[in-house]
């Protein structure tokens, strides 16, 4: 599992420096180097390994959940054991986790609010788009203090190309 830092949010929010930080992050962990920021690999990887994720506690919790369903609305946030179990296991059932919520934001705007949030407490982050992944990565460590970010509520359909089979959507679909 790929356990998402709070260094991340900033990718998500749409932030094209970030996102070049990030893939040279994954590919310095995975391959040892990265070809297209060599430069910047190490201070990434060393800035990614200082900035732990702070865990969601009992004490914390409601605080947390309280401030996020003011970002995304009361009924996007997820805590109830029985309808959070879609979100925490994979399709093929091979994967299972634990979160402290489920929370599901309608636009970037909330998805970027979100992710500050999240950034700024030091709050662990999984996105999920349909939770259809074949390696797991979708789905929270089982330790109960991820936030998974299910983005299927931004399912529309934003532009089609017919003639260049192509179409513009968001992440949800």
């Amino acid at each position: 599992h790929l356990r998402v830092m709070p260094a991340f949010c900033a990718m998500a929010a749409g932030v094209w420096r970030k996102s070049r930080l990030l893939i040279s992050f994954v590919m310095q962990r995975m391959w040892g180097w990265s070809p297209f920021f060599a430069a910047e690999s190490s201070c990434v990887v060393a800035a990614f390994e200082n900035n732990q994720a702070m865990p969601i506690t009992d004490a914390n919790k409601s605080d947390h959940l309280n401030a996020i369903a003011k970002i995304v609305g009361v009924r996007h946030v997820i805590v109830d054991a029985g309808d959070m179990t879609p979100y925490l296991r994979e399709w093929r059932d091979l994967f299972h986790g634990r979160a402290a919520a489920i929370v599901r934001p309608g636009s970037t705007d909330e998805v970027s609010a979100l992710l500050a949030y999240c950034n700024e407490h030091k709050l662990a982050v999984v996105p999920q788009g349909g939770n259809t992944g074949m390696v797991g990565g979708q789905i929270p460590m089982n330790d109960g203090h991820d936030i998974v970010v299910n983005l299927t509520r931004m399912n529309a359909v934003r532009s089609m190309d017919a003639s260049g089979n192509a179409m513009i959507v968001e992440a949800g679909v």
